[in-house]
């Protein structure tokens, strides 16, 4: 449905999956607030018929945590931005354009891996009972990108935002304190 592939296959759904270690910076308010350092890598996977390797990601951030915020009705709030970086392999999948697809418009384009953008989100989520309502929002910036003079590529940004809620059927009957 993207003009901007026509004439090109479909890109597949692909899953991301991996370790994230969190370095907690400072914690205040009682645990009420914490700022993280969070540095995941993920490995992503083309779902079709199978998991195909399709590349990998490095997205550091910087995660602030709001608990039981007063002014959002005791929600809990998150904040985080930080840099993405991606292997050529990943960046190809989405952004390359190999030979045989390319036209007069569309030249053939092979991106190299590295810095992929900058990732900024902030999220909500109010606990009642059982029950879960969430909201986010996120922005992706890809200017300066390694992929950036890709052909495929419309816009330097790209923004989202959604909602929804979720219900907790079971819970052990023995609990633990642990951090979020």
């Amino acid at each position: 449905r993207n003009a901007a592939r026509r004439g090109m296959p479909e890109i597949d759904w692909v899953v991301e999956v991996g370790p994230a270690l969190t370095v907690n910076l400072t914690r205040w308010d009682g645990g009420r607030g914490e700022l993280d350092l969070r540095l995941p890598v993920r490995g992503a996977f083309a779902v079709d018929g199978g998991l195909d390797y399709v590349g990998t990601l490095f997205a550091p951030n910087l995660r602030a945590t709001f608990r039981n915020v007063s002014w959002a009705g005791g929600a809990q709030l998150r904040v985080s931005a930080g840099p993405v970086f991606a292997t050529g392999d990943y960046h190809r999948f989405y952004y390359g354009v190999e030979p045989q697809f390319a036209t007069s418009t569309r030249p053939a384009y092979r991106p190299e891996g590295g810095y992929s953008g900058w990732d900024l989100s902030a999220s909500a989520v109010k606990f009642f009972g059982n029950w879960r309502l969430f909201a986010f929002a996120g922005a992706d910036l890809i200017q300066g990108a390694a992929f950036e003079d890709s052909p495929l590529i419309r816009r330097r940004s790209t923004w989202s935002a959604g909602a929804g809620f979720a219900y907790v059927f079971f819970r052990s009957d023995t609990r633990v304190s642990v951090r979020d």
